[in-house]
């Protein structure tokens, strides 16, 4: 095919959230499903913590609090990433009507 379907680029974490909404999914985030549905409309990056243990380097959350972030969780147990993915993209599926 003629389109691209995959591009590397050499970006930082703080370059890839420039001009998004900023949503953190970890288990110590806040269980709002109203808020969710308000965060996951439009332009959106959404950031997937998948540790086995421990949690976001504080360079890391360094960048995320700059950007504003908003740490949501949607289990009251930890869950896997994959289902945690599955999970966002069908919310924003359904909550910015695509089809």
């Amino acid at each position: 095919a003629d389109e691209v379907l995959l591009k590397l680029t050499d970006l930082s974490l703080d370059d890839v959230l420039e001009g998004f909404r900023v949503v953190v999914m970890c288990e110590k985030g806040e269980r709002d499903h109203d808020k969710l549905k308000e965060l996951l409309q439009g332009d959106v990056a959404v950031c997937i913590g998948a540790f086995p243990h421990g949690d976001f380097e504080d360079s890391t959350l360094e960048i995320l609090n700059k950007h504003k972030a908003e740490f949501v969780s949607i289990a009251d147990k930890p869950v896997t990433a994959l289902y945690v993915t599955c999970k966002v993209l069908s919310l924003y599926e359904l909550y910015n009507d695509i089809s």
